[in-house]
């Protein structure tokens, strides 16, 4: 069980490391405006960086047998959750920009 965990916390934070990569080199070659773009790009970038750091760290907890797996899974899953809906959040509405 523990094999199967690791690979998958490894793939998972692989995976988002790709995300990050691909997101970085993105260009904006449609005719999409400009700000949707960048707000896009800096989602996929968000996204692939919290996904990678908390695989990356439940990867180690489980390594070093801090945590047990299924409070890793817990614990992974939720901090995914919650960093993919703060992603969802405009800079501009957390921040109090004054944005539309």
């Amino acid at each position: 069980m523990l094999i199967a965990i690791a690979i998958m916390l490894g793939i998972t934070g692989f995976a988002g490391l790709l995300l990050f990569v691909q997101a970085l080199f993105r260009r904006n070659k449609r005719a999409i405006p400009s700000e949707k773009f960048a707000e896009r790009k800096h989602q996929h970038i968000f996204r692939g960086m919290t996904s990678f750091w908390t695989s990356a760290a439940g990867l180690l907890f489980l390594l070093t047998g801090y945590f047990g797996p299924v409070e890793i899974l817990v614990g992974v899953a939720g901090c995914q959750a919650l960093f993919y809906a703060l992603s969802l959040v405009k800079p501009q509405e957390l921040f109090g920009g004054g944005g539309k």
